[in-house]
């Protein structure tokens, strides 16, 4: 009897995703951990692997198909093995749509949920960047070759204030708080009208360096399409960077399964007064969302002040 090729639980209690494409044909071989099909989740496409090689014998689930894990998409074994009965190409549940396309839907869906359910407060503040840009230059001074983003900073410092914070790694599940094992960090990702939350796994433990390269994989990996379902899942907060554009501040919205955002806009210089006297400082606004059930206004305020603090301070590390 052929091999079932079957969606497997990808974490986060996500239970559907989109397919978006194939990328073995019928009749093709596949070898035993080959990337045969690439689904859209919550947090951007990545690609599902074979555990059994063989002859692709027979696709039962389409491009744009609706998928829940533990379905059956494709049959695998050598030409002449039988198949169970009933394998003809399954049909999308979502039929005679137009509009957005399979990934744009799926992100739509997830913000709408978590808007529905999430009674959120936001708090701000404006963080002087003047210590974390000397630190930048002075890390790449002494690593030639090395680049580091603001993403790669602000995440080293999320890892190490997120442990004395666990409501952060926390989210609400109905009436229960849901605790996760590790400190596991996402960040908001854009390439072209697709959005992908990659995850730096463990960040309070791992130097900037590390997590820089990381990043940088992350990245690569997420042009080329593919993103394991390790790589985007199991993050506990989400940092999003705008700060690219010529923007000053927004408002992240928090993803299921997270209890909180944080938001970062442009460094601008700005003119501050220090000691009855104005200086101009780069300066960025950060914006933190979060869950009220969860997170109240206090926590929230206090955990942005200690980030706040530690950037300005230049203490990024424990």
């Amino acid at each position: 009897m052929a091999f079932a090729l079957k969606v497997p639980a990808v974490g986060n209690g996500q239970d559907e995703m989109i397919l978006i494409r194939w990328l073995k044909a019928e009749g093709d071989r596949v070898s035993s951990g080959e990337t045969v099909v690439e689904v859209e989740l919550d947090k951007g496409i990545v690609g599902l692997e074979s555990s059994s090689g063989g002859v692709l014998l027979k696709p039962v689930a389409g491009e744009g198909d609706i998928l829940k894990v533990g379905q059956v998409i494709a049959y695998i074994g050598e030409p002449g093995e039988a198949l169970p009965a009933g394998t003809d190409h399954g049909r999308s549940l979502e039929t005679g749509t137009t509009g957005l396309a399979g990934h744009q839907k799926t992100v739509a869906r997830k913000v709408s949920q978590s808007l529905r359910e999430k009674p959120v407060i936001h708090v701000n503040a404006s963080i002087d960047m003047g210590a974390g840009i000397s630190f930048m230059r002075e890390y790449q001074d002494k690593n030639p070759g090395s680049e580091l983003r603001y993403d790669d900073l602000f995440m080293f410092v999320l890892g190490r204030l997120l442990k004395t914070f666990p409501h952060f790694t926390s989210y609400m599940r109905g009436e229960e708080i849901v605790q996760y094992a590790d400190v596991n960090v996402g960040f908001a990702l854009s390439i072209e009208d697709q959005l992908f939350i990659p995850v730096i796994r463990n960040a309070d433990q791992k130097e900037i360096g590390a997590i820089s390269r990381e990043v940088e994989s992350m990245v690569n990996k997420a042009f080329d399409h593919t993103l394991s379902p390790s790589d985007v899942s199991e993050s506990c907060i989400i940092l999003s960077n705008l700060g690219m554009y010529a923007i000053d501040s927004f408002d992240a919205i928090i993803y299921p399964e997270h209890s909180a955002a944080l938001a970062i806009g442009s460094i601008a210089p700005t003119p501050v007064v220090e000691e009855d006297r104005v200086v101009i400082r780069s300066m960025a606004k950060a914006t933190l969302t979060v869950d009220h059930r969860l997170i109240n206004g206090k926590e929230g305020a206090q955990f942005l002040s200690r980030l706040k603090k530690r950037m300005e301070k230049g203490k990024f590390s424990d």
